[in-house]
């Protein structure tokens, strides 16, 4: 009689989907940031995101929710640019870093980051899967993302035609 062998499914898990970010010509995702981010006990919790101009050039924007008992300060953000492009390269370091009072998740605590980034870029968004939607109105008309011309001016205005 022959035997019978019980077979088994197996997955392989891997890290969440993360935002998917091509700033200078690196892409790269935004757990790459978060991975550094995570070092500085300053910051209780970070996202980063493109953010577009009219002409479709992308840059990278960090927003950071400091830890309790800390400021956000230029020193902090040189730091934390500074472990960035020493951890990564020049091209991963956020061209804005910013500081937010929340960081909008879902019920599983996932980072919102779809729709942070569609916010920033005066893009329609739903915010229904968010479970803490007044954090939303932090990424709404930011003073600092106003005015992003382009990053590479275009070749031609350079020959003066």
């Amino acid at each position: 009689m022959p035997r019978r062998v019980a077979s088994l499914l197996c997955a392989r898990v891997g890290p969440k989907r993360d935002e998917t970010l091509k700033q200078r010509g690196c892409r790269f995702g935004s757990s790459e940031i978060y991975a550094i981010i995570d070092d500085f006990p300053q910051i209780r919790d970070s996202m980063c995101v493109s953010h577009y101009n009219k002409h479709g050039d992308e840059r990278a924007v960090l927003f950071l929710k400091m830890a309790a008992g800390h400021t956000f300060d230029n020193r902090l953000v040189c730091n934390i640019k500074k472990a960035i492009a020493e951890e990564l390269t020049i091209r991963h370091v956020p061209d804005v870093v910013l500081e937010t009072e929340d960081i909008p998740v879902n019920m599983n605590g996932k980072k919102m980051e779809i729709i942070v980034k569609k916010i920033i870029n005066k893009m329609p968004y739903n915010d229904e899967s968010v479970i803490n939607p007044e954090s939303l109105k932090n990424f709404m008309d930011v003073p600092e993302l106003q005015n992003f011309e382009r990053i590479f001016p275009n070749i031609m205005m350079l020959k003066g035609s």
